[in-house]
């Protein structure tokens, strides 16, 4: 008898998980999926622009308006290393006080995936990085990001929503490489410039061209064909034309 009540209990467990495992994936199907950022490298070569904000409410005040990502400056030294992870790691608890860290913390991970996402971000003054080298620091940030336990990151959505909208744009990343490639320094700029210029000369060059040879034919029509209204009627326009443009170089 007690066999049997063990082996019933055993056999309502095991239906019990499997309703509860039915359900977790009946909902986990209707979960919307994970929204991820481009890394800083990918946002740059897709012509997104960054920079340092200079009156934000907080740390987490991220801002993208107009193809410019605004950043309050972190800083990545010990102390703030522990407080971070310390702070994450207290979130992830049942008596936390919220998830906007672990928001911030997601944001970073997508945005920080390697050593030049890090230095990118230390040229525009961003990321304050005082610990040994930018290697070092990705990898703090991506291992912040192995113990988040947030996968969907509601603090940021719309912002990222937009970031990934303008970033799969074709403008904005035609525009990137165009300074990127002919506006690094003066003079690619000059020359870039200095083509600019050289191909309207010819195209003016080529039009006027045209113009006259033109004008030249359909003058020899008329000597040829003296009676056609026509040509008789466009000769005396060009005439017309001629003369309102020998008036005005004088």
């Amino acid at each position: 008898m007690h066999g049997a009540t063990s082996r019933l209990h055993a056999s309502s467990q095991q239906v019990n998980f499997t309703e509860e495992y039915q359900i977790w994936r009946h909902y986990s199907a209707k979960r919307d999926k994970p929204l991820a950022i481009p890394s800083v490298t990918e946002l740059h070569e897709a012509g997104v622009r960054f920079k340092r904000k200079r009156k934000p409410r907080d740390l987490f005040d991220i801002t993208f308006e107009d193809g410019v990502m605004e950043i309050p400056a972190l800083y990545i030294d010990d102390l703030h290393c522990v407080l971070l992870a310390n702070v994450l790691a207290f979130e992830q608890t049942s008596y936390g006080p919220g998830e906007i860290v672990s928001h911030f913390v997601s944001f970073l991970d997508n945005l920080i995936d390697a050593r030049l996402d890090v230095t990118w971000l230390e040229h525009r003054r961003i990321l304050i990085n005082m610990i040994r080298n930018a290697t070092e620091a990705a990898n703090f940030i991506n291992q912040l990001g192995k113990w988040n336990l947030v996968e969907h990151n509601d603090e940021y959505k719309s912002l990222i929503i937009n970031v990934q909208r303008y970033s799969t744009s074709l403008w904005p990343r035609y525009r990137s490489t165009l300074m990127r490639d002919y506006f690094v320094n003066p003079w690619t700029t000059i020359s870039v410039i200095a083509a600019i210029i050289f191909l309207g000369l010819t195209f003016c060059q080529t039009y006027y061209t045209i113009y006259s040879t033109r004008v030249a034919v359909l003058e020899i029509l008329v000597q040829l064909h003296p009676q056609n209204m026509l040509f008789n009627n466009i000769c005396q326009k060009l005439a017309t034309l001629k003369q309102r443009r020998k008036i005005n170089g004088d």
